[in-house]
């Protein structure tokens, strides 16, 4: 995946059935950022904004289940510091993004008796988490748009995972305590999971049941949002379908508006070969081009 700033990527890459190796990947050279063992393992889900006050720049937050669930922490994308505890519960959970001023997190908690629910915790001040969304459906995988005023997310409240956006509200702006307030709208219309914002916040992107990209006009007035008809933008050859959400978002989308898809690898003959060599790991870039065609940029 991408930082904030387009230039800083981290891959996830298993070795082996019982380990997991994680990457930084910049300027083309991966650099080891950790080697943990499945007891012992971090999972890396994003990387934030700089934040020169701090001791971690370009630092993202990691999961590690040395506790018997997922817990929040940060570290240093250099890899050169240890982690620090950001949030620590009961509640299995999971980062879903940082927003573009640094200020918060975004992610998803598991409620045993509910379903995943939304939740936000502040980097700064008191580091009290607040509820976002909760509802009996089960949300996730949410995304801020780029000015920090919207969160694209993935619920099932139709009865099948569909994406939504919501106004991004503060506690003292909020009306109601599980979120509900601020307005709803629904982006797709035939499912879709995993969305993320074009660079400008006028499009939203995310994948199709059956695997195809989709592209999402958005118009803002005021307080309103106005979503046009979901296109198909192509069809990628991205790894596991795109789909297999065991596997995560296997695309990322550059701040120049080109798609960086994980796919197959030509030289594997099976998914896991293609996992357990960092150097064959394939990426391939799409550039959505004028009038919705896409082009081929490059294939490694």
């Amino acid at each position: 995946m991408l930082s904030k700033e387009g230039w800083l990527g981290v891959l996830s890459v298993c070795f082996m059935v019982t380990f997991s190796g994680i990457y930084v990947l910049a300027s083309g050279v991966p650099q080891v950022y950790a080697e943990t063992s499945r007891v012992n393992r971090n999972l890396p889900l994003l990387l934030g904004p700089q934040r020169p006050e701090t001791t971690y720049p370009f630092g993202g937050p990691v999961h590690n289940y040395r506790k018997g669930v997922r817990n929040l922490y940060m570290k240093s994308s250099s890899g050169a510091v240890n982690e620090e505890l950001l949030l620590e519960s009961p509640q299995d959970k999971a980062v879903n993004d940082w927003s573009a001023d640094g200020r918060f997190l975004l992610y998803h908690s598991h409620d045993p008796h509910r379903d995943r629910d939304l939740w936000v915790l502040p980097l700064d001040g008191d580091h009290k988490p607040w509820v976002f969304l909760k509802t009996n459906f089960n949300e996730r995988w949410a995304r801020f748009s780029p000015d920090g005023r919207w969160v694209a997310y993935t619920s099932n409240e139709s009865g099948h995972d569909e994406i939504y956006v919501r106004p991004f509200l503060e506690p003292a702006a909020s009306t109601s305590k599980d979120g509900s307030s601020g307005g709803q709208w629904q982006v797709s219309t035939a499912g879709g999971i995993y969305p993320l914002w074009r660079s400008d916040g006028k499009e939203l992107y995310y994948l199709a049941p059956e695997g195809q990209m989709m592209a999402v006009p958005i118009t803002v007035a005021g307080t309103a949002l106005a979503p046009a008809a979901p296109v198909v933008l192509f069809l990628p050859r991205i790894y596991g379908g795109g789909t297999d959400t065991s596997l995560g978002r296997q695309y990322d989308i550059t701040r120049d508006g080109r798609f960086l898809i994980n796919t197959p690898s030509r030289s594997s003959k099976t998914g896991n070969q293609q996992r357990n060599n960092f150097k064959s790991f394939p990426c391939t870039i799409w550039k959505v081009c004028p009038a919705g065609t896409t082009q081929s940029l490059d294939s490694r």
